[in-house]
C-alpha cells in the first residue's frame, strides 16, 4: 500500500490526453487515424507524450504491426531515454541504429530478451502475449504494483496462451492492460498491432504513471524539531478542569475556556503576545468560533500551541482498530463473495447514524488512505484508481459497456444487484464525472440503461471519447484492502481484512474564525472532521506551523476566504503534515466580499509541508487550491499518495 503516486496523477493524465486531442486536431493528425477510430484518442496521447511517432509521409500506421525494436524504443522513451551502461551485445544491432540504445537499455533492465543469447531480430513481430511479458517485466521499474492475478479461463481460448507467457498474460488482464477481443479472446498469438500497443500504453499509464519517478527531485519536506514552549500565560490539559486558573499545575480542560481568558488579557506592545499550551493528550473536537474579540495585534499576537513532549489531538470522529471488529455470522456470509468470508470483519457504527450522518455522508479513512465502497474493478493495493476504460455514450439514459471483462461482471449478477447498482463514470480527456444508478442491463447488447434523465456525457461541447467506469456499494465485491461496505438497516460496516486504524469523521468544523487577526496554531494536530479542521473568512496574519491534520470528508481541511479589500490574507503555512482529504487539503480563496479581484496581495507562505492521500477517489480536486490571489509563495513542498 505505501507507494508513492499522487493525486495529480489523473489531472496530469487527463490533461496530457486532452491536450494530445487537441494537438492532434491542430494539425498533427495522422491522415491514416480518421476521427472515430477506436485507438485514435490513445495514437494521440502516445504521440503527445512523445512515446510513439509516426512512420512518414503523415501516417501512423495504425494497424501495423508493433516490431520488437519498436516496442524496445516505445518503453525507453517512456523511462526518460536513459543511458545504457554498455552496448546491448546482440549481432543483429548495429550501433548507430535509430533503436540501438534503446534495446542495450532494456536488455540491461531485463524488459526484453533476445530470440537467442546473440540475436536479437529487431523487425521481427511482437505477439500480443509477448507484449504482455514486455509490460510485465517493465512494470518492475514502476513503484506502483499489482498483486492480483486474472482467471484466464473466461476466454475461450485461454489455453492458446503459452505456459512462459502465463503470469504475463494474467497480469496483463488484471491490470484491464489487455481486455480482450470483440469476439471474447485473448488472441494470444495474434501478431500486435501499433495501436493495440498505443491503446496499452495509455491503460499502462492510468495504472502506474507517476508524476515523479524520484520526488526528491521535484519535492522536499525537512521534518523539524518543534520548539520548547515554556511560560505560557495559560495550560490546557486532558485531566484539567475549567474550574481552574489555566496556570501550569491548575490547566484549564478546554480550549473554549482559554480562549473565553485570553479574549479579558489587553493585547498591548508591553505585553508582547500570548500563550496557550496544550499538555499532551486527546481533546474532543473543540467546536468554537474566534471572532474580532479573540483576536491579537501585530505587536501582541495569539498563539495556541502544544507544551512539551507528547501528540496534542484534537478527534471529532470515531476510531476502529483491528480487534475491534468481530466475525461475521453464517447468515452474513450469504451477502458476500464465499470466497473471500473469512477474511471479512465487521462493526457497529450506530453512534455514526445516531450523530445524524447518513450512508451517503459516512467517509471512512484508514492509516493512510481514504477507503472506498466495495467496488469493482478493486483499487490497487497502493490506492490507484483502477477503472475500466469499458463504455462509451450510447444514448443519453444509457451506455455501451465496450470492456468484455466488465460485460460479463455485470451479466453474472442478480436482476436485484443489478437495479441497486452505483455506477461511477468519467469521460476520457475531461474532468466530466457522472454518477447514476443502473435501471437494468442487457448482456446481449451491452447497454445498460440508467435512472438519470440524461448521463451529461460531454465536456467543453465535446461528446467524451469514452467512460471509465467502476460500479460501487456491491457487498459481493467486498474483497480487497481499504474496502468496506456499510449496511443502512443494521447499522454495521463490514470491512475487508482490517489491519489498520479506520476513522469516520462525524462532527462538525473544529476551529472557526469570523474576522479573526494575529492569531497562530503550533504543534496541534486535528483528527476526523466533516467539516473544516481551521476555516476562516476575514482574517488576517493567521500563521499555521508544525501541525497536522488527517480525516476530513466532503469539505477541505483548512479554508480560508473573503479577503478584505484593503489588507492582505497574511496566511502562512508552513512544516504541516495533511492527510486523507477528500475536498482540498488547504482552500484559500482570495475573493474580496464577493468580488473578484485578480491583483489582491493575498501574501500567502506555503513552506515545507506535507500533502499526503488527498482526492483520490472520485473527485479531480487539487490536494491545494489557491485562487483569486496573488503574492503567493508555495515552496519546498511534498505531495504525495502512499
Amino acid at each position: 500500500m505505501k507507494k508513492l503516486i499522487s493525486f495529480i496523477l489523473a489531472a496530469v493524465m487527463i490533461a496530457a490526453a486532452g491536450a494530445a486531442a487537441t494537438v492532434s486536431s491542430a494539425g498533427v493528425s495522422f491522415s491514416d487515424v480518421e476521427e472515430g477510430r477506436w485507438s485514435a484518442s490513445a495514437i494521440a496521447g502516445a504521440f503527445y507524450l512523445g512515446y510513439m511517432k509516426g512512420v512518414g509521409d503523415g501516417r501512423f500506421d495504425p494497424e501495423g504491426t508493433l516490431t520488437r525494436a519498436m516496442a524496445a524504443t516505445v518503453f525507453w522513451r517512456r523511462q526518460g531515454e536513459p543511458s545504457p551502461a554498455a552496448p546491448s551485445g546482440f549481432s543483429d544491432v548495429t550501433p548507430g541504429e535509430w533503436y540501438a540504445g534503446a534495446v542495450a537499455w532494456a536488455r540491461e533492465a531485463g524488459v526484453v530478451y533476445g530470440i537467442t543469447d546473440e540475436i536479437f531480430d529487431p523487425d521481427g513481430p511482437v505477439t500480443r502475449e509477448a507484449l504482455a511479458a514486455m509490460a510485465y517485466r517493465y512494470s518492475a521499474l514502476c513503484p506502483v504494483s499489482v498483486k492480483e492475478r486474472a482467471d484466464l479461463s473466461v476466454f475461450d481460448d485461454c489455453a492458446a496462451v503459452s505456459d512462459w507467457a502465463a503470469e504475463s498474460m494474467r497480469w496483463a488482464v488484471e491490470a484491464t492492460l489487455i481486455e480482450g477481443t470483440d469476439e471474447g479472446t485473448l488472441d494470444p498469438r495474434g501478431y500486435a498491432t501499433r495501436e493495440q500497443f498505443a491503446a496499452i500504453l495509455e491503460r499502462f499509464n492510468n495504472r502506474f504513471t507517476l508524476v515523479y519517478n524520484s520526488p526528491s527531485l521535484f519535492s522536499h519536506h525537512t521534518e523539524r524539531e518543534y520548539p520548547l514552549v515554556d511560560d505560557a500565560d495559560f495550560y490546557i490539559s486532558a485531566t484539567g478542569s475549567d474550574e481552574n486558573d489555566g496556570s501550569f499545575y491548575h490547566p484549564f480542560a478546554t480550549l473554549v475556556k482559554a480562549v473565553e481568558a485570553v479574549r479579558e488579557i489587553p493585547k498591548t506592545a508591553e505585553k508582547g503576545g500570548i500563550t496557550v499550551a496544550f499538555m499532551a493528550g486527546e481533546y474532543a473536537a473543540p467546536h468554537v468560533t474566534l471572532t474580532a474579540e479573540d483576536s491579537g495585534t501585530p505587536e501582541c499576537p495569539v498563539t495556541y500551541c502544544k507544551y512539551g513532549d507528547g501528540d496534542v489531538v484534537f478527534d471529532g470522529g470515531l476510531e476502529l482498530y483491528p480487534d475491534d471488529f468481530s466475525d461475521i455470522t453464517e447468515d452474513e456470509k450469504a451477502l458476500f463473495n464465499a470466497r473471500f468470508t473469512d477474511s471479512i470483519k465487521k462493526y457497529d457504527i450506530s453512534s455514526v447514524f445516531d450523530a445524524g450522518l447518513t450512508k451517503e455522508d459516512i467517509t471512512v479513512f484508514s492509516d493512510d488512505w481514504l477507503c472506498v465502497p466495495a467496488r469493482y474493478p478493486n483499487r490497487y493495493g497502493d490506492g490507484s484508481d483502477d477503472f475500466f476504460y469499458g463504455a462509451t455514450s450510447y444514448t443519453k439514459t444509457a451506455m455501451k459497456i465496450t470492456s468484455p471483462i466488465l460485460s460479463r461482471r455485470i451479466a453474472s449478477y442478480s436482476p436485484e444487484t443489478v437495479a441497486a447498482m452505483e455506477i461511477y463514470g468519467y469521460i476520457i480527456w475531461g474532468f466530466k464525472k457522472s454518477e447514476f444508478h443502473c435501471a437494468s442491463y442487457d448482456a446481449s447488447t451491452g447497454i445498460l440503461e440508467t435512472t438519470y434523465d440524461s448521463l451529461n456525457l460531454t465536456w467543453n461541447g465535446s461528446e467524451g471519447l469514452g467512460i471509465r467506469v467502476c460500479i460501487l456499494d456491491i457487498p459481493y465485491e467486498l474483497d480487497a484492502e481499504g474496502e468496506y461496505w456499510i449496511d443502512p438497516d443494521s447499522k454495521i460496516m463490514y470491512v475487508y481484512a482490517p489491519s489498520e486504524v479506520y476513522r469516520i469523521p462525524v462532527e462538525g468544523t473544529m476551529i472557526a474564525m469570523e474576522g479573526a487577526n494575529d492569531i497562530t496554531f503550533r504543534g496541534l494536530s486535528f483528527y476526523n472532521t466533516t467539516g473544516h479542521f481551521i476555516g476562516g473568512r476575514l482574517c488576517h496574519g493567521i500563521t499555521i506551523d508544525r501541525c497536522s491534520f488527517c480525516g476530513v470528508s466532503s469539505t477541505d481541511g483548512v479554508y480560508f476566504d473573503d479577503c478584505e479589500l484593503d489588507r492582505p490574507l497574511d496566511l502562512s503555512v508552513t512544516d504541516c503534515e495533511f492527510s486523507c482529504a477528500y475536498g482540498f487539503s488547504l482552500h484559500v480563496d482570495g475573493r474580496c466580499s464577493g468580488a473578484v479581484r485578480f491583483s489582491k496581495d493575498a501574501n500567502v507562505l506555503f513552506d515545507n509541508n506535507l500533502v499526503r492521500s488527498s482526492n483520490l477517489v472520485f473527485d479531480d480536486h487539487n490536494a491545494v487550491n489557491i485562487t483569486s490571489c496573488s503574492d503567493v509563495d508555495f515552496t519546498h513542498n511534498r505531495i504525495e499518495h502512499t
